[in-house]
């Protein structure tokens, strides 16, 4: 087997690899038993928010930022 050959070889089967890894992924992700648990995760994101982010403001100096308290 030659280099030219090895190459074309190794690229079909790379090809066919990441094609199927794809399928498999794109089949996992909308399986219909996944539903629920990705739902959960998505309302969990969007109830948990971004109270860990406060809001900045420019100081008078306008180069730093100031954390905002929030109640």
């Amino acid at each position: 087997m030659s280099f030219n050959e090895w190459m074309l070889w190794s690229k079909e089967f790379a090809l066919i690899l990441f094609f199927l890894l794809f399928v498999g992924i794109v089949v996992w992700a909308f399986w219909p038993g996944n539903r629920v648990r990705f739902q959960q995760e998505g309302e969990k994101i969007l109830e948990e928010g971004d109270e860990d982010l406060a809001p900045t403001a420019p100081s008078s100096s306008g180069s730093e930022t100031s954390t905002v308290a929030r109640e």
